[in-house]
């Protein structure tokens, strides 16, 4: 406890001489003892150091330089004051944070009379009840460099502590949106290739990255055709549908996440004609 402490008493009366005082102060748990003499005025502001939680007695011996009378004694606990309140800064509450990406956290510095302050950063996921955290923490900011799941919601919150009493921060929340799988082509067809009508076509294409499983769905068009494969986690598919001659058909994928959609490019291929014979 840092704190000034004002000590205040009743003036003593002489009817010969001035009076002066002698102030003193026992801490009870050890024994020590503090004084102040040759005070002329009936108040002391102490400046000294107390311990915390601990009792301390205080009286004063007033003399007129021959005779000295002393006061009663008063006991009073010197208590530790808990860190000041402080405010969360980023990120704001309700924001949207970039999945898969260092996120940093970072709050007002909260103020102790009596040291120094030490933080805690706490982080739950919503979905799981899972938290992450970090401890003894001097600055305040703190750099989260895994990244969170995406399509989740957090929240967070900081605990200020002296060592001896704590104080905690509002809570704040802040969401991780889903990321769609990345952009993808096909790589068959060769675009405008030529095919015979009772020929086989290989559909290929390229990965959609995604944190999460990803499954892919061709659609073929073209004249009267139109046609929907589920081809799952495969890239690869290879059909023979009732192609019709001279007809040019066009073909694309879509990658699904579960949340979000890509679709790729869109490749088109012609089916020969056939010369009468």
């Amino acid at each position: 406890a840092a704190d000034q402490i004002s000590f205040t008493w009743t003036a003593a009366t002489d009817p010969d001489d001035a009076v002066s005082y002698t102030f003193y102060l026992l801490n009870e748990e050890d024994g020590s003892e503090q004084s102040f003499a040759g005070l002329n005025s009936t108040t002391l502001v102490f400046d000294g150091e107390l311990e915390n939680n601990t009792s301390y007695t205080w009286w004063l011996v007033a003399t007129d330089g021959f005779d000295e009378v002393s006061s009663d004694t008063a006991t009073f606990l010197a208590v530790n004051q808990p860190p000041n309140a402080f405010a969360l800064i980023s990120p704001a509450n309700g924001e949207e944070v970039t999945a898969n990406s260092a996120i940093t956290f970072a709050w007002g510095a909260s103020t102790d009379p009596d040291g120094s302050v030490t933080y805690s950063v706490h982080v739950r996921n919503q979905a799981d009840n899972t938290q992450r955290s970090s401890e003894s923490l001097t600055d305040t900011t703190w750099v989260y460099n895994t990244g969170f799941d995406e399509n989740t919601a957090f929240t967070w919150w900081v605990v200020a502590t002296d060592g001896l009493d704590s104080v905690s921060s509002d809570t704040l929340a802040f969401t991780v949106p889903n990321v769609a799988p990345s952009a993808f082509s096909f790589t068959d067809p060769s675009p405008l290739s030529s095919i015979n009508q009772n020929e086989f076509v290989t559909f290929r294409w390229g990965r959609a990255e995604d944190n999460a499983t990803v499954n892919y769905t061709l659609r073929i068009t073209g004249g009267t055709l139109d046609t929907l494969l589920a081809t799952g986690t495969s890239r690869t598919a290879r059909e023979r549908l009732d192609w019709v001659q001279n007809v040019t058909y066009q073909a694309y994928v879509w990658a699904t996440d579960g949340v979000d959609t890509t679709a790729s490019d869109t490749v088109a291929f012609t089916i020969n004609n056939v010369a009468p014979t």
